[in-house]
């Protein structure tokens, strides 16, 4: 896999750049830029993106098959690098999210562009020298500076997730989409924990019993019965 990485030093979005790219038969590569003034999370929120962080959107074309499987892919790819990095516990929240030491450090927006050639924009944040949180966000959220108090060199940790990227995507194309849910499932936090999942339907409360083949989160309601979840914000509401 080929991924040329763009560098920019501010861009709207990465995913927006990344579309652009791909518009002009560009197959793959990385756009990097060092902030972005719209930078969006999960359902358009906003990304708080001025330097110190990474800012990426890997663009890569894909089979409709598999793009249920990027999230995990890139969020295992982003752990990975991070624990190499910090020697801390990095833990994975589903769908999309990276956890260093309880705090979230990292967030996943993976768009597919259907049609004759369809691509994936798998955009990623990673708060990395930011020496201080937004207070809305500083309970929550965390950096890498704010962790080790040490600067990191942004473009080296990237050229390292993009490595750890390519190995497991090619890892999942070869061996199938079960074995990256197992190795996620190894870090996530959330399993056999009780929970509140906001999802567009409403809040769902259980235990979180397992992830599917398909990506999907099994929650036990109280009533015992095993409901699958799509897609959602999850709350821990206990640690058992």
């Amino acid at each position: 896999m080929n991924l040329r990485i763009f560098s920019y030093d501010v861009v709207s979005s990465t995913q927006d750049v990344a579309r652009l790219l791909a518009e002009r038969d560009i197959q793959s590569g990385i756009v990097l830029s060092q902030s972005q003034t719209k930078g969006r999370g999960r359902f358009s929120r906003l990304w708080h993106s001025e330097k110190g962080g990474l800012y990426c959107t890997i663009f890569i074309p894909i089979s409709s098959e598999s793009a249920h499987m990027l999230p995990f892919i890139a969020s295992l790819a982003v752990r990975n690098t991070l624990a190499a990095k910090t020697k801390s516990i990095v833990q994975l929240k589903w769908p999309n999210d990276v956890l260093l030491n309880g705090k979230k450090v990292a967030g996943i927006l993976t768009e597919v562009q259907h049609g004759n050639k369809p691509r994936a924009l798998i955009g990623i944040g990673i708060n990395v020298n930011q020496k201080s949180m937004p207070k809305p966000l500083a309970k929550q959220s965390t950096s890498l500076f704010i962790h080790t108090h040490k600067k990191s060199n942004i473009p080296l940790l990237l050229n390292q997730l993009k490595k750890n990227f390519i190995s497991i995507y090619s890892a999942a194309i070869e061996n199938g989409f079960s074995t990256i849910i197992a190795d996620w499932k190894k870090h996530a936090h959330m399993l056999n924990k009780r929970a509140s999942i906001n999802t567009i339907r409403g809040v769902v409360n259980g235990k979180a019993l397992d992830i599917d083949a398909n990506g999907n989160l099994i929650i036990q309601k109280r009533n015992g019965k095993k409901m699958k979840i799509l897609e959602g914000d999850v709350t821990l509401i206990s640690r058992t």
